[in-house]
């Protein structure tokens, strides 16, 4: 396979998934996910905060789910975008 970008991600953020043109990390505070539907440019898309670590992530459609403990159910919109690219 050819590679066609490189994306620095900080080493204390982990890797929590990846549908569909787009990576789920896990950052201190909450989740950051990234575009990578144009694998040539991938780009920060959002950031949802939430409380704690959670152990598992389901995409579901454009859907992101987690348990948010005692809580309910965290749910995000995968096509969220609240994070402003610079020019």
């Amino acid at each position: 396979l050819d590679v066609v970008s490189v994306v620095d991600v900080d080493t204390w953020a982990t890797l929590n998934g990846a549908e569909e043109g787009r990576a789920l990390f896990q950052v201190p505070g909450g989740l950051l996910l990234l575009d990578l539907r144009d694998a040539t440019h991938p780009a920060p898309q959002a950031y949802f905060p939430l409380q704690g670590w959670p152990s598992e992530v389901l995409f579901e459609g454009d859907e992101i789910l987690l348990a948010a403990g005692p809580f309910g159910i965290y749910r995000f919109d995968a096509n969220d975008r609240n994070i402003p690219l610079a020019e």
